[in-house]
């Protein structure tokens, strides 16, 4: 069977709809972690982990949540997230629920937070 060309750029349109769209729709998929928060930073090589908050006048430190699965992931500076961090009152002690996408195997965009 031989396709005309019209037919084959046809299928390759349709094929590349599909590619697209279940990409698109895949990246709209909101995700829920929850876990323990941590101000990360780094001592050399060695990752230190501090439970809560970032103090707001610190450096080189970022936020993380220790999973209830015991992974670690990191999550991605936003307004988004500024915003709701200075809304919570987490104590060391406390569980977050945290909805967004995963931006990767250990990357996460938080879009709500909230103490469990």
């Amino acid at each position: 069977m031989v396709f005309s060309s019209k037919q084959i750029i046809s299928i390759l349109v349709v094929v590349m709809l599909v590619v697209v769209a279940g990409k698109i729709m895949a990246a709209e998929e909101k995700e829920t972690i929850r876990g323990k928060l941590y101000c990360a930073h780094l001592e050399g090589t060695e990752l230190k982990l501090e439970p809560g908050v970032c103090a707001k006048e610190t450096k080189n430190r970022f936020h993380v949540v220790r999973t209830t699965e015991g992974k670690i992931i990191l999550l991605q500076d936003s307004p988004i997230m500024a915003a709701e961090l200075e809304k919570l009152k987490i104590e060391r002690t406390d569980d977050i629920t945290i909805t967004g996408q995963r931006s990767g195997p250990t990357i996460f965009t938080p879009e709500t937070l909230r103490v469990r």
